[in-house]
């Protein structure tokens, strides 16, 4: 079992890379992807197909990281490759545009996005019991902010101008 103590910043801010990882997923284009999808020439039907993609991703890929983060007694690692998968996914969306290649992208993002369970388990195992609620009650709260606020702020100009740059 892993040693209690105080999480350092740079596992800190590779959590909250992750929340932000996702927050661009959510904010990016997702809202607006019928319009994406249309600019692209693919059909609407296939709208389920892309967003269950990343479901299915995610529900197969978060039992995996557990149990691996569970084997190594820790996560940082693990934080750091899922956000490489979704790292991927994305430029996959931004340099490939067919269904095949947004199918691959969800899947990417979705591996990238399961490791959630992973993280709060970590910071559970790591973080004194005299910290642990507030630490908690830190990346919890925190987490929307990452998830909606600051993507949306950095990408919002893309979002609005989203028929004017594909």
């Amino acid at each position: 079992m892993t040693r209690e103590k105080e999480l350092d910043l740079s596992y800190k801010m590779t959590i909250l890379f992750w929340y932000l990882a996702s927050g661009a997923e959510m904010v990016s284009y997702q809202p607006i992807l019928p319009e994406f999808l249309d600019s692209l020439g693919i059909s609407q039907a296939h709208l389920g197909t892309l967003v269950s993609m990343f479901g299915l991703a995610s529900m197969m890929a978060s039992p995996v990281f557990g149990k691996i983060a569970d084997k190594m007694g820790q996560s940082r690692l693990l934080v750091l490759t899922a956000n490489l998968f979704s790292i991927a996914g994305h430029l996959v969306i931004i340099n490939r545009r067919n269904l095949f290649s947004l199918c691959v992208a969800k899947i990417l993002i979705g591996i990238g996005m399961s490791c959630d369970g992973c993280i709060l388990g970590q910071v559970g195992r790591q973080i004194l019991k005299s910290s642990r609620s507030r630490q908690f009650s830190i990346f919890l709260r925190n987490a929307p902010s990452w998830i909606d606020l600051l993507p949306n702020l950095l990408f919002r100009d893309r979002v609005v101008q989203l028929d004017r740059i594909v």
